[in-house]
């Protein structure tokens, strides 16, 4: 299992998250099921396997309690997906069981769900949530993919400049000399102008502006230690922005188009206003793109 592969001084530490582990606790604001508190005595002779053992028997559910999980939350995950124009029939629900364990700078954590981006569908593991926990975890996990969407955009919004006939043409091509987008050609490429406004400009600064939750801070350590691609501290960092605003079950989501300043309407989501800015970006260009779907 992931996160098990550990060296065997750190066997004490260990034991002492999985003592206090509890599978049914509720979802804690990093998206996961976590450990808990608490250290462990010496010598209490119980091993790592068979801890683990323990836990995936508390875990298991009978597939009539999965089910009628499923049918609880199942509604939750299909209101708030077609209301993001993501399609329902891609989203699937696992139990809890065989969900996997990773370790994420000496964390332990239980998966809650996964975004298959090259599918385009999510596996969801909602365990014992209430329907007010899951639907931000739902929020995460579809965050995942406007990410990839927006990244996807800007790729091929390059790809079609470069292939333009007005690429290199000083005076009225697409691109100023000093590889910015004129604002003549905003509209017509917005994920790239996004991209360069809000990614390139302050490329440094949100590497440092994070500040979202604890969570995704730890990818942003586990980059730095080179334990994670800077890929996923960026997908971590606005996936959980997405779940803060879900929280807010009273703030109204307010997105593009960017005002003549080229500046999107924040919302509160946690982070940093470049991080905020970034977030809507990333929604906006989606609800340009994405077809809506039923």
């Amino acid at each position: 299992m992931d996160g098990l592969d550990i060296a065997a001084d750190k066997l004490d530490a260990l034991l002492a998250r999985l003592d206090a582990f509890n599978p049914d606790e509720p979802r804690d604001e990093s998206g996961k099921w976590t450990e808990g508190g608490g250290t462990a005595s010496e010598g209490e002779g119980v091993s790592v396997e068979e801890k683990i053992k323990q836990m995936e028997a508390e875990a298991k559910q009978s597939d009539a309690e999965f089910m009628k999980r499923v049918d609880e939350l199942r509604p939750v995950a299909y209101k708030y997906a077609r209301a993001n124009r993501f399609s329902p029939a891609m989203i699937h629900f696992k139990k809890d069981s065989d969900a996997e364990w990773f370790n994420l700078n000496g964390k332990f954590y239980k998966t809650a769900g996964v975004a298959h981006l090259g599918r385009g569908t999510i596996d969801l593991y909602p365990g014992k949530m209430t329907p007010e926990q899951f639907e931000p975890l739902v929020a995460h996990e579809v965050e995942h993919h406007k990410v990839q969407f927006f990244l996807n955009e800007q790729r091929r919004e390059l790809e079609e400049i470069i292939k333009s006939p007005e690429y290199g043409k000083r005076k009225k091509g697409p691109m100023l000399p000093s590889g910015k987008l004129r604002p003549e050609y905003r509209d017509k490429y917005p994920a790239v102008d996004a991209y360069d406004r809000l990614v390139g400009d302050h490329y440094e600064q949100l590497k440092t502006e994070d500040g979202v939750s604890d969570y995704s801070r730890d990818w942003w350590a586990a980059y730095k230690n080179g334990k994670a691609s800077i890929e996923q501290a960026w997908h971590e960092t606005l996936a959980e922005m997405a779940h803060n605003e879900t929280m807010l079950k009273g703030e109204k989501r307010l997105l593009g188009p960017p005002d003549e300043k080229g500046e999107y309407t924040k919302s509160a989501t946690g982070g940093s206003e470049n991080w905020q800015n970034l977030y809507a970006a990333v929604n906006d260009i989606w609800e340009r793109g994405h077809p809506m779907v039923l």
